[in-house]
């Protein structure tokens, strides 16, 4: 009824188990008037002066990336590094909505000087790669050579610049990891699966192709697994971020994998005309639409109609060790043919652990002893390592 009324509130608890007790502020509680400006939920900082660059250096500053970093000054959730180091400078210069330890910079001043965050090479420290992909508030030191166009993201306390890595082999390093896992049967592939989504949403943004390739394979993993009800909320964020991946510029082999996971993930969940729509639009004639396939590639997603071309299910362990025992008994059968019998053997071992478990491992490393190095082929170095 547009009268002031003054309330006492109080918070208990955290999380989701957070607390607020609303109740009217006691007797004698200093009146609120039309005048009284209320304290901002979160207050921003005044930032001080970068100090003069080292040697080396035409620039360094020290800039704690915070929520407020992680939203544009369009209200959009940012994902990639690259847009949050510049939307923190936006803020402290252009919002005035610094955190507490960032730092000005003589160079970031203006929108023309913070679009060089967006094709800078960047160098990062591992360490922090970790809770920025968590989201978490960093203290980072940023630090732009006197020649080049590389920037240098470090922990504030860092006492050298030593070990930064570019994101190609950020990303390279956690992918190997994944894909180890994958060959040795490791049941934590799915935690390294989220872990390197993360990572690489982090390195390259969601709508990059290598982030959503990272993220059909951690739903293929879950599906695998019986995580139904947790890949249904991914596929609509697949699709959307692959369109917009898709509608600059993407590997057409990119496209059957991606857009071939989402026709069966949605046959499987029982959205046959959901598949469908998504087929008819993919095999249209070549030229039309946003999708560029060659005739061999339509045909391959042809054969997904129906749900036709859902993958295989790879074969038990009872069968792998079958498999592995026959081909043990032929004396014709090659070093390489034996080798990759066990490897499966191992791979669809149920339990990862065991005498068994052990005593396959160390046939395994008795035969690769053996091996000419020169008699196996390629295909079989990464299996076997």
């Amino acid at each position: 009824q547009g009268e002031t009324t003054r309330l006492g509130v109080t918070v208990t608890g955290k999380g989701k188990g957070l607390v607020l007790a609303v109740a009217a502020a006691p007797d004698g509680a200093a009146p609120m008037t039309d005048k009284t400006t209320p304290a901002p939920t979160i207050a921003a900082s005044t930032p001080v002066d970068a100090p003069p660059p080292p040697k080396g250096f035409r620039l360094v500053y020290t800039a704690t990336l915070g929520p407020r970093d992680w939203v544009d000054s369009n209200g959009v959730n940012l994902s990639r590094l690259r847009d949050v180091l510049k939307q923190d400078r936006a803020n402290v210069y252009r919002l005035g909505q610094a955190d507490a330890g960032d730092e000005r910079d003589p160079l970031f001043t203006s929108a023309s000087e913070r679009s060089r965050w967006d094709s800078v090479e960047l160098l990062i420290d591992p360490a922090l790669t970790g809770p920025l992909s968590r989201r978490e508030a960093v203290k980072a030191t940023v630090l732009l050579p006197s020649e080049g166009k590389r920037a240098l993201v470090a922990r504030s306390e860092a006492e050298s610049l030593e070990g930064l890595e570019t994101i190609e082999d950020l990303f390279a390093s956690r992918q190997w990891k994944v894909e180890t896992l994958v060959t040795s049967g490791d049941p934590g592939v799915i935690d390294a699966s989220r872990d390197l989504v993360r990572l690489v949403d982090l390195l390259l943004g969601r709508d990059h192709e290598d982030a959503v390739l990272a993220r059909v394979n951690l739903a293929t993993r879950l599906l695998e697994k019986g995580g139904i009800e947790e890949v249904k909320p991914m596929l609509e964020e697949i699709e959307s971020d692959f369109r917009a991946a898709a509608s600059r510029e993407v590997d057409p082999a990119s496209i059957v994998t991606v857009m071939g996971f989402l026709i069966e993930a949605h046959e499987l969940l029982g959205e046959s005309d959901r598949a469908a729509k998504l087929l008819d639009e993919l095999t249209e004639s070549p030229g039309s639409g946003q999708w560029r396939l060659d005739e061999a590639q339509r045909e391959a997603l042809r054969k997904l109609r129906g749900g036709a071309g859902a993958a295989e299910a790879g074969p038990t362990y009872e069968e792998a060790l079958a498999a592995w025992e026959r081909v043990g008994a032929k004396s014709a059968a090659s070093v390489a043919d034996r080798l990759a019998a066990l490897v499966t053997t191992i791979s669809q071992h149920p339990r990862h652990r065991g005498e068994d478990y052990s005593l396959f491992l160390q046939r395994l490393a008795g035969q690769v002893e053996k091996v000419n190095r020169d008699s196996v082929g390629d295909d079989l170095c990464f299996p076997l390592a």
